[in-house]
């Protein structure tokens, strides 16, 4: 266990008392990315306007972001304890061509209180 939190918390920065990660790429963030389950997470893209899917790595259903039309940001709960990858995935423009290209990944990890 402890190695897992150190790699996680080597990837993250610690801002204003809250555990966030970021992928500087679009500005892919999470915070928290580290605590006890249930852990509400708030994923984030700041780099630039588009659309994104988001895989939150947990089996749960992908969830869409339209930061052109909408909030650049959007919140999931991780229920279980676990190390987690969210993908950040891009949404080509055009017609036919829907299909995501991966943009970049963030590591989450949830744990049990009672450990």
């Amino acid at each position: 266990m402890q190695l897992m939190l150190a790699a996680v918390a080597a990837s993250c920065v610690l801002a204003v008392g809250t555990m966030t990660a970021a992928s500087e790429s679009l500005g892919f963030t999470a915070t928290p990315v580290l605590g006890t389950a249930p852990l509400a997470v708030r994923f984030t893209v700041g780099g630039r306007p588009g659309r994104f899917r988001i895989d939150f790595g947990d089996g749960s259903s992908q969830a869409s972001l339209d930061t052109i039309l909408s909030q650049p940001w959007i919140t999931h709960s991780y229920a279980v304890p676990g190390t987690y990858t969210a993908t950040l995935f891009a949404i080509a423009n055009g017609g036919a061509d829907i299909d995501p290209q991966a943009v970049t990944t963030l590591a989450i990890a949830v744990t049990d209180i009672r450990k």
